[in-house]
């Protein structure tokens, strides 16, 4: 009976040795099939964060773009005021300039000549600007509020202050 025992023990860890081994490779499967199911919910909750952050981003780029066509329309209205505040100072400089010599009243006409020029080309400047960029906008507003500065400079070296 003890040898029975003995064999019966045996049988019994090599039963157990099978049984936890077919556990363990069962366990490893399922595992292993649960792992790869993980990784295809994780790449699918990717790709719909990746579409989310896409919206996200075109939506920011939209107002951006918004927010810079609005900038470039008022600062054309802006500017085509200053350019009418120009032209009738101009036009009041001429008429202001009635007393004097006729020599005296030639340069300071041609002064306004050259300032009125400087005016028409701003104004043409400002019409054929196309929106293309931001970048491109900041630096041709700031080109054109250089230029706009220097005729406003121009105007006060005629010994007016009206201009500002």
């Amino acid at each position: 009976m003890q040898k029975c025992i003995e064999i019966n023990h045996e049988k019994m860890k090599k039963s157990f040795l099978v049984v936890g081994a077919t556990v363990f490779a069962a366990s490893a499967l399922l595992m292993s099939c649960n792992s790869s199911a993980n990784k295809v919910e994780d790449a699918q909750e990717n790709v719909i964060d990746a579409r989310n952050d896409m919206v996200e981003a075109e939506d920011d780029l939209a107002i951006a773009n918004a927010e810079y066509l609005a900038d470039v329309e008022n600062y054309r209205v802006e500017t085509n005021a200053r350019i009418e505040k120009n032209k009738a100072m101009m036009a009041n400089l001429r008429a202001k300039m009635n007393y004097g010599k006729e020599q005296t009243k030639e340069a300071y006409n041609k002064s306004i000549d050259a300032l009125e020029q400087q005016n028409n080309d701003l104004q043409n400047k400002m019409d054929e600007y196309k929106a293309d960029t931001n970048e491109n906008w900041e630096q041709f507003k700031a080109e054109f509020n250089h230029d706009m500065q220097e005729l406003e400079n121009g105007f006060n070296s005629l010994g007016t202050n009206d201009i500002k």
